[in-house]
């Protein structure tokens, strides 16, 4: 606790008591209502033994009342206490609530992102299946392309063969051009 709740405290208990303390004084056998219990009565004091100073005039303090005061007292500050422990507790309550509710959320948004998550680790798994498909297609086109150009070229050089022969029907065998080193 702080010093100025422990200073608050104090002067509550301080303004508890001081009225029962005045009661208690002006209630006592011998006190006249009339004059307030800190004024010295004039003259001296009925149990004075002179020489030894001004004796102390008023009631002894009674234990039970100052007993009971200390009870009051000690019940008010756990009261105190005790209304301090629920405005904390009520406190605490709010802001485990306000916790909760973040943890909530979050956990709203947690869930919402491993949606996105799996979502996207599904369209990567179809893109893949698709791509690893094309790429399959792609080499049997290209596999087909090269037989077709093969085939092209051993028709080509079969025609060429034929014109050749064809063409050396009528004319002289062309030239053959000489072997490359």
């Amino acid at each position: 606790m702080g010093r100025a709740n422990l200073n608050r405290r104090a002067a509550r208990r301080a303004c508890c008591l001081l009225p029962a303390a005045i009661c208690l004084l002006w209630s006592a056998p011998g006190c006249a209502l009339d004059r307030a219990p800190w004024v010295r009565p004039a003259g001296p004091a009925p149990n004075a033994v002179p020489g030894q100073g001004p004796a102390l005039t008023g009631v002894e303090p009674d234990p039970a009342g100052e007993e009971a005061a200390n009870q009051r007292a000690l019940s008010r500050e756990m009261a105190d206490r005790l209304a301090d422990a629920e405005q904390e507790k009520a406190r605490l309550a709010a802001r485990v609530r306000e916790l909760e509710g973040q943890l909530a959320e979050k956990d709203r948004a947690l869930a919402q992102a491993q949606g996105d998550v799996q979502a996207g680790a599904e369209e990567v798994a179809r893109t893949r299946a698709e791509l690893k498909r094309w790429n399959e297609e792609l080499a049997a086109v290209r596999a087909k392309l090269q037989a077709t150009e093969k085939d092209n070229v051993a028709t080509l050089k079969a025609i060429a063969a034929a014109l050749e022969q064809m063409a050396g029907r009528g004319q002289a065998p062309a030239p053959q051009p000489p072997p490359r080193p």
